[in-house]
């Protein structure tokens, strides 16, 4: 058979190829179906497509092709599949990978997804199955424009594996769909990238959860948003770490109602050196009494 007998074959005629004769088409054979052509090829037939034919499916082809044919693509064949043609892959088309499928793509064929699949084409099932090294090549777009279902369905290690320029650029919603586990899971340089408008995403018992290393990686500008709620959330070991930048960067008003005795006793007398004349006169009497004892110590 010639690339010549390709062209206008219609959908019965394309049915009746056995697996055997689609495994012995040519390249060229392969690259001259059109479209409609792809589509109309059975999910045995698919599956019986060898790597080197996959490696010159077009993205105009790939389009064509049903959920349940891409689905029926080997792993080896998906993985064959060139980046442009991966970037072709509609979100329904996507949603329908297995698993093994998901975790078989290379890092060039993952960072070259299109934004709207992490948006409305991953599922939660599938988002498990990427390996950190995957998660690693995503870019910045990609992961800002990410679900919260994704966001809340990536491993804790998945989420250490992110690029810190892509940690700063989720929005709060997506910061509040973290949870205490992804949190402990910051590096120091990804808790460093995270900015204000963001932690006020971040609800009480996940900013309790965040490793010390990461509060004190926080930059002031985010100490300084933290709400009442959120500062008084904080362990006393999380306010011993704090530097007395972070302290000094405290918004006045928590040391009227924020902030808690205990955690006032927590500082060090380097700390309290950091606090500003107008954080220690707004500090209730009670904090005031916690921090004489403090400095006396």
């Amino acid at each position: 058979m010639t690339a010549i007998l390709i062209p206008g074959k219609d959908s019965a005629q394309i049915a009746a190829f056995t697996t055997q004769i689609i495994a012995g088409l040519s390249t060229e054979e392969i690259a001259s179906l059109t479209s409609a052509q792809a589509g109309w090829l059975t999910t045995s037939q698919i599956a019986a497509l060898t790597t080197m034919q996959t490696a010159v499916l077009s993205s105009t082809q790939i389009v064509g092709l049903g959920t349940n044919s891409v689905a029926a693509l080997e792993t080896a064949d998906l993985r064959a599949l060139k980046t442009s043609t991966i970037a072709a892959l509609t979100t329904q088309q996507i949603g329908a990978l297995t698993t093994t499928q998901i975790g078989a793509l290379s890092t060039a064929q993952v960072g070259s997804l299109g934004t709207a699949v992490f948006a409305v084409g991953l599922t939660s099932a599938q988002v498990p199955a990427f390996g950190t090294d995957q998660v690693a090549s995503l870019n910045t777009a990609q992961v800002s424009a990410m679900s919260t279902t994704v966001l809340a369905a990536l491993q804790s290690n998945d989420v250490a594996a992110l690029k810190t320029s892509a940690i700063a650029s989720l929005s709060s919603n997506q910061i509040d769909a973290l949870n205490s586990a992804q949190i402990v899971a910051l590096t120091t340089a990804q808790a460093g990238a995270l900015r204000s408008t963001q932690i006020a995403g971040l609800t009480t018992d996940v900013l309790q959860a965040m490793e010390t290393a990461d509060v004190k990686a926080l930059s002031t500008s985010v100490i300084a948003g933290l709400s009442s709620a959120q500062a008084a959330a904080l362990t006393s070991s999380q306010i011993a770490v704090m530097t007395s930048g972070q302290i000094g960067a405290l918004a006045t008003s928590l040391f009227a109602s924020g902030l808690t005795t205990a955690q006032i006793v927590a500082l060090s007398t380097s700390q309290a050196a950091g606090l500003t004349s107008a954080q220690v006169a707004a500090m209730s009497t009670a904090n005031l009494a916690a921090l004489e004892t403090a400095d006396l110590r």
